[in-house]
């Protein structure tokens, strides 16, 4: 059957596009519906031109999507505030699908691929999910999650599968023969949902992980999204004919605001990176942006260390002295000072290195998930590049403070984004209120009352200093220990070393992996309670933390413990050390000692990877 193009109009909007800044939407499905006859290009994936999708057939597809899912919605009839689970990668139809929630009134639910199953079966059962979209790198975990529920699962980016219970999503949307009555009364349906779409009400849900272990659910509202988006095009006055490049997966916090509602906002062509990209010392990273030359970067440190590190091949005294000469004229100007001499003459130097990368048209970077060391920012500064860095934490909809042109402060994350957005110090801890960070969350123990309007309090210790009219934002550490891996993935270690230390012979444990590419651990124990474990079989105290046994005793209870952990967290490796005056929990200053004390142990387990 052919396709059908499907559109519906609200009564203040024409056939004709709108002009861009005309008004900004109150809620997400009204930009949906202010685009759907723009015909500019939405979404390439990579460089492939053939995968180009103008906006226009980008509405067109998630109509479809939307009229699908319709038909799953209306089987539960008694559930109110439906759910979809969407866990891939970025794509086309993860585009489709938010946007097909939205259009027919169900809540997108956004989970990171490296969430465990254990995980994602709590999220079925507490967040009213009808149906499941994955694509094909998550089958087998979705193919075992349906044999514990009945919710309807289905597979992107394959045409058929093996297991007949989960449905190909070319099959999903296939429009079906329906008789004209049953077609007008789900166009019907589609447009009271569109114009009864109000700010306040929830607009997505995202997981995240826990301090205490598991996820957490977020909820943002329309007016949540679109606060977010105001502030930051005041920031950086967005055009149309943006082309914007972005690294992250969508189960990212910020990559969301930037990628599924700016882009839609001000109608950027968006180009998605992927994985593969980043191998081979990121070639394919940079053969594609010298073809795409994008205008907006939206990345991690680990692809600014990469840029780095290319950039920093060119070899010369000249490049030398445009480095140096850069360095200190981009810190002037970002601190509000002027232009020093022959400062233009370094920059138009370092341009010409840039357009060998396709970096010379970037007029933004952002820097999401981990903050910028300032060695890194300086780095940066010396190849010509400025980068956007704050504080952007999971639980917001995006930067609550940025550092920026004019507004700068060195080894600081920023001020206030804007002066609605309200940062204070309250016993030491960051506090943020205001309408870009007031999410609601979805505590599983709680039934009812599940969104709510909240100031948003972090786990961040830190400090306010003011700079002429400017408050500046210093975190110093936080309330419980956080590692941040260079992947930018998020790692609580308390949960993980309380089963660890369940582990006979383990006396204490420390989960290690700060800006390194996976996590570990150190488990320190004493001769005494090896041998009495292991008894006969028990190694020599010299050599019981290189005894084949005893590693694989060790090896086969962790991979029992990292059954139970989201990919992130499991462990990859480990390393035994005798110390017997360690007794759990740790403290602050106790595993700052211990990372010091045992810091070539802990290098050894992350050498060979690096």
């Amino acid at each position: 059957m052919e396709q059908q193009s499907i559109q519906i109009q609200l009564e203040n909007i024409d056939k004709k596009p709108i002009k861009l800044f005309d008004k900004f939407p109150k809620t997400i499905v009204e930009a949906l519906m202010c685009n759907q006859f723009i015909k500019g290009p939405a979404l390439t994936i990579k460089d492939d031109n053939k995968t180009t999708i103008s906006w226009k057939s980008l509405i067109e597809s998630s109509f479809q999507c939307a009229y699908s899912l319709m038909d799953i919605k209306h089987q539960y009839p008694v559930r109110s505030e439906k759910s979809v689970i969407l866990c891939m990668n970025n794509c086309k139809e993860s585009f489709e699908i938010c946007y097909g929630c939205f259009l027919c009134g169900l809540i997108p639910i956004f989970i990171s691929p490296r969430v465990s199953i254990i995980e994602i079966n709590k999220v079925i059962q507490s967040s009213k999910v009808i149906v499941c979209f994955f694509d094909y790198h998550q089958k087998n975990k979705f193919e075992r999650i349906q044999s514990d529920c009945d919710t309807k699962m289905v597979v992107v980016g394959t045409k058929k599968m093996s297991n007949p219970t989960i449905q190909s999503y070319l099959d999903f949307i296939r429009l079906k023969e329906e008789n004209a009555e049953i077609q007008q009364q789900k166009q019907k349906e589609i447009q009271i949902i569109i114009e009864n779409t109000k700010p306040e009400d929830i607009c997505e849900v995202v997981y995240i992980p826990n301090e205490e272990g598991g996820l957490k659910g977020v909820i943002w509202s329309h007016n949540n999204i679109i606060c977010e988006c105001y502030y930051l095009n005041e920031l950086f006055l967005f055009g149309e004919k943006e082309r914007y490049f972005h690294f992250l997966s969508n189960s990212f916090f910020f990559e969301r605001i930037m990628t599924f509602y700016i882009a839609l906002l001000f109608r950027f062509h968006i180009f998605i990176g992927t994985p593969e990209l980043m191998r081979k010392n990121a070639n394919g990273l940079f053969i594609l942006m010298k073809k795409v030359c994008p205008t907006i970067i939206l990345g991690i440190p680990r692809i600014y260390e990469k840029i780095i590190e290319k950039m920093k091949q060119k070899k010369g005294s000249l490049n030398e002295w445009a480095m140096k000469n850069a360095l200190c004229g981009i810190s002037q100007l970002e601190d509000g000072g002027r232009k020093q001499k022959r400062y233009g003459f370094a920059i138009k130097i370092l341009k010409r290195n840039l357009k060998k990368i396709g970096l010379h048209k970037t007029r933004i970077l952002l820097n999401a998930i981990n903050p910028l060391t300032l060695e890194m920012i300086n780095e940066l500064h010396e190849i010509g590049l400025s980068v956007y860095d704050g504080l952007c934490l999971p639980e917001t909809t995006g930067y609550c403070c940025i550092n920026r042109k004019k507004c700068y402060c060195a080894h600081s994350l920023g001020s206030s984004l804007s002066e609605d957005i309200s940062i204070k110090i309250f016993e030491g801890k960051i506090i943020v209120e205001g309408p870009t960070v007031a999410c609601g969350y979805a505590e599983q123990a709680q039934n009812k009352g599940w969104f709510t309007e909240t100031t948003f309090s972090s786990i961040f210790k830190g400090r306010i200093e003011k700079k002429e009219h400017n408050d500046f934002i210093f975190v110093e550490r936080t309330l419980i220990p956080l590692i941040i891996t260079k992947t930018g993935e998020w790692v609580y270690p308390l949960p993980i070393e309380e089963q660890l230390n369940t582990i006979t012979t383990v006396r204490c444990s420390m989960v290690v992996g700060d800006n390194e590419k996976f996590i570990g651990c150190v488990l320190f124990t004493t001769p005494q309670e090896v041998e009495a474990e292991l008894k006969e079989k028990a190694p020599s105290q010299e050599n019981i933390g290189k005894d084949p046994f005893y590693g694989a005793y060790l090896k086969e209870r962790i991979e029992k413990i990292n059954m139970n952990l989201s990919k992130s967290n499991k462990l990859k490796r480990f390393v035994v050390l005798i110390d017997s005056t360690i007794e759990p929990p740790l403290s602050d200053e106790k595993r700052q000692q211990l990372l010091n004390k045992y810091s070539h142990h802990i290098g050894l387990l992350f050498k060979s990877i690096n």
